[in-house]
């Protein structure tokens, strides 16, 4: 066994602006790839210091997979390469010289996670498609298949055969084309593999091991210690061992399990590589890849080492701080604050959040879908959203808490165009609001026969919605009547309508929507009056029953979702109509759209078919289909006509389309004229959303994806999106990637509630699921977790809102999906994006807990 030893870090390399996925070594220096879609060269040029040299620029995903080929092993190459492989299924190969991409291979199916050079100039690829396959010349040469998992790692052995370790926790040998050796004995998903000189080979695992196995797949040595997901292994010729974990540390070990050092890292460790003089690379999740030497020589100055460990104990306190706020450390002093934090917490908005005073919105927005939070002059609290398009801050919505039992609440609030004594917010398990309107005086048997019909309830919930009325307003109502009470004895979730009976399980899911704003981020910050666990209608808690306490584990569960998200707020018709006129005009002179599809006098005139449509759509959003009245053919084609528009007019076309979706005549006809994404149709569904995915304006992809979302109410437009996901969902990829084309919080949010209501969908045709007719293909749920891992990574912490979305898709994907789909999300490290929300409180913290739990 080898003694301690001290590596210390030699030097940071600072340049990524995202995580450090993978590190190579050569002659050439240290070669870092990134989630931000960069590759970087860097050279040594001091005992304690290395340069950049290069920035490889090309991929349009980001880049997993990076290796280096010494000149002369690529035939073609002679200046040697780089070769990398990326999130969007493309192995690149790079000239060293020139910083050029000389060839670009396509043949995988999703997301490429290993790649080596082997001695005969073949490249050779893994991918999550199960798959690994060989190049040669930029060729083609050869695909091996036998792995049952994702293939995720990849080295080659010292007689020139390959090795590759898999999501199906094996490890395969291949010679010749075929395999020639299998290796048993991890538990969990095979990650990173590296050959052990005069020894065999190493693995690392999602089990938390590492295993020393000879080449005849006896296993040597057991490596103990990590904590979390291992995801890279590293080793030298004379058999010291390094390996990479989501534990936040780098540990050095001997061949005989014997752990030599651990260093600790500001973040999850993506991957490790020695360099031939034996200092270790380390590439991590704070986008800063940093070298350790052991040599004394070649370690950074004591004030350097002393600098990075403080910034260890510093993050590591402000994660205690966050972790203690998260559970209620903060009360006190939350209950001290006064001025704009009281007013906060007096809304039920999250500390932290900024009220600001009502003259701040004389002065315009600074982007597109910014938000305010501001305090009116009669003392309430209202969200904003500035309209760039427009110059104008357009009020999303009063952020209304829930009032003391018996109390009448203060100032009136404004919903479905007009104000009402009181608006509940009420969340659902899946995050989805309900809101229930009502006026000081009012029949609550009556209120609770609008608020069934409005949001498709069973009408068994009437007597619960009546007795939530009474208890929350102070309203009197006539003795409850046990004619309608309901007689099916078990529990029955009052959001989803789903019981223990045969026939409520059967009975497909209500819809029910968000308050976002058109053409804003959406700023809901509803007051959750469930209590946490508790009957939102009849105010139950828990009791000491077992029954009782497994129906309250339903009620507090989040997953899986069972009800598709819509944006459901209609635009102000004034100044929509002005933005349709403005750009309508700005198109007379436009070679590329014809006369009839701009608004012409007669359409505009007062009374006319503008008006109807614009008129029409805050009925349109009510979800009340009875009250619902039809739109004119004359509307329809003027609303078909405002599809047609170029990218940069065509987000109020596309915001009225929103609406229409929700209506369920207009629907129809938007379904009927939709055509396919394959071909799309001018002035159709297809058009206009292809046209918006390929903008890079936040306000078109914006609306485009909230849109796409709402398809998701009615059957026949239901049916279209789901037939047209995979090219749908590739043309909006983007937008779920950091720094994609139009990147801001609200397309993201946009982006997170499109992907939860494809997931839905997915969950709904799973077996025991609503409709067999809603199922998404395998192939459909590895788009999906594709999408929600870049949507993930890139989402920032602040934005709670779609994180709470994208965790939902997530979650109810793995849960409607099974150990395969798990195993794939666990595979692309999904689990540490749950777990980065997993102590945020409230529903957001709980479904990442949930998450989390599922991918272990």
């Amino acid at each position: 066994m080898e003694p301690e030893v001290s590596y210390k870090l030699r030097c940071e390399l600072i340049g990524h602006q995202e995580d450090v996925r993978s590190v190579a070594v050569g002659d050439l220096g240290i070669v870092t790839s990134s989630r931000d879609t960069t590759i970087k060269i860097w050279a040594e040029d001091s005992p304690t210091s290395y340069s950049l040299v290069h920035t490889l620029v090309g991929n349009t995903k980001y880049v997993g997979a990076v290796t280096y080929a010494a000149p002369g092993l690529l035939p073609d190459m002679p200046n040697g390469a780089i070769v990398s492989g990326s999130f969007d299924g493309v192995v690149m190969v790079w000239d060293v010289a020139t910083a050029a991409p000389v060839h670009k291979l396509t043949g995988h199916e999703y997301q490429v996670t290993s790649v080596v050079v082997m001695p005969n100039g073949d490249i050779a690829s893994a991918s999550v498609d199960k798959s690994i396959r060989l190049w040669r010349g930029g060729k083609p040469a050869g695909t091996l298949l036998g792995h049952e998992g994702p293939v995720l790692c990849l080295a080659v052995t010292e007689d020139g055969q390959l090795l590759s370790g898999s999501g199906d926790a094996t490890l395969r040998r291949w010679a010749g084309g075929s395999c020639t050796a299998v290796y048993k004995g991890h538990t969990d998903t095979v990650r990173g593999v590296a050959i052990l000189p005069g020894v065999g080979f190493v693995s690392g695992s999602h089990d938390c091991s590492l295993r020393v196995w000879s080449g005849q797949a006896e296993v040597l040595a057991e490596l103990l210690g990590h904590t979390a997901i291992i995801y890279s292994v590293a080793a030298t010729a004379g058999g010291r061992i390094a390996s990479g974990s989501e534990d936040n540390t780098v540990r050095l070990w001997d061949a005989s399990g014997a752990c030599l050092a651990t260093i600790p890292h500001p973040g999850c460790v993506w991957a490790v590589a020695f360099t031939p003089a034996g200092d270790l690379v380390s590439g991590c999740s704070d986008a800063v890849a940093r070298v350790w030497s052991s040599d004394e020589a070649r370690q950074a100055p004591a004030e350097a080492a002393a600098a990075y460990d403080k910034m260890l104990e510093e993050r590591k306190a402000a994660a205690a701080a966050a972790s203690s706020a998260a559970a209620g450390g903060s009360g006190e002093a939350a209950a001290a604050a006064g001025g704009a934090e009281a007013a906060a917490a007096a809304a039920g908005l999250p500390p932290g959040v900024k009220i600001a005073e009502a003259f701040e919105l004389a002065q315009p927005g600074g982007k597109d879908g910014e938000t305010k939070i501001v305090r009116e002059g009669d003392g309430s609290i209202a969200a904003y959203g500035w309209d760039a398009g427009a110059c104008v801050w357009e009020k999303i919505g009063t952020v209304v808490d829930a009032p003391e039992p018996g109390s009448i609440s203060s100032g009136r609030k404004y919903y479905l165009g007009r104000e009402w004594d009181h608006v509940f917010d009420v969340e659902m398990d899946s995050g989805a609001k309900l809101k229930l309107a009502l006026d000081a005086g009012e029949n609550p048997y009556i209120v609770a026969d609008r608020f069934l019909e409005q949001h498709e309830l069973p009408a068994e919930f009437k007597e619960q919605i009546v007795k939530f009325i009474i208890d929350n307003t102070g309203a009197k109502g006539p003795a409850p009547s046990t004619a309608d009470m309901p007689i099916t004895g078990g529990f029955c979730d009052p959001f989803t309508g789903g019981s223990s009976s045969a026939a409520a399980e059967q009975r497909p899911p209500p819809y029910f929507g968000n308050v976002a704003g058109s053409g804003a981020a959406a700023a809901a910050f509803p007051m959750d009056v469930t209590g946490g666990g508790v009957d939102p209608f009849t105010g139950s808690s828990s009791s000491s029953s077992r029954a009782q306490q497994q129906q309250q584990q339903q009620q507090e569960r989040q997953l899986p979702a069972r009800a598709y998200m819509l944006f459901d707020a209609a635009p102000p018709p004034d100044a929509l109509r002005r933005k349709l006129l403005e750009f309508s005009a700005q198109l007379a002179d436009a070679d590329d759209v014809p006369p009839d599809a701009l608004i012409g006098e007669e359409e505009a005139a007062a009374g006319g078919p503008l008006d109807e449509l614009l008129g029409g759509l805050a009925a349109a959003v009510a979800a009340n289909p009875a009250a619902a009245a039809p739109f004119s053919e004359e509307a329809l084609t003027l609303a078909g006509n405002l599809l047609r528009w170029p990218a940069a007019q065509l987000f109020p076309g596309l915001d009225v389309a929103r609406c229409l979706a929700l209506h369920p005549a207009a629907a129809d006809a938007l379904a009927a004229a939709a055509g396919s994404m394959s071909a799309p149709t001018l002035g159709g569904l297809s058009g206009a959303l292809a046209a918006a995915a390929v903008s890079e304006l936040a306000p078109a992809l914006q609306t485009g994806l909230r849109l796409a979302a709402n398809c998701f109410k009615a059957d026949a437009l239901r049916a279209w999106a789901l037939a047209n996901r995979e090219l749908l969902l590739d043309g909006f990829a983007g937008c779920c990637a950091a720094g994609g084309s139009g990147a801001s919080k609200g397309v993201r949010l946009s982006a997170a509630t499109l992907l939860l209501n494809y997931a839905v969908a997915a969950a709904a045709g799973s077996p025991g699921g609503a409709s067999s007719s809603s199922r998404v293909s395998a192939e459909g749920a590895m788009q999906l977790l594709s999408g929600l891992e870049e949507l993930l990574t890139s989402l920032p912490v602040e934005e709670s809102d779609a994180a709470q979305r994208a965790l939902l898709a997530l979650g109810t994907l793995v849960a409607a999906g099974g150990a395969e789909v798990a195993g794939v999300a666990g595979d692309l490290g999904m689990g540490a994006q749950a777990a980065r929300w997993a102590g945020a409180g409230g529903k957001l913290g709980a479904v990442a807990q949930e998450v989390a739990a599922l991918l272990r």
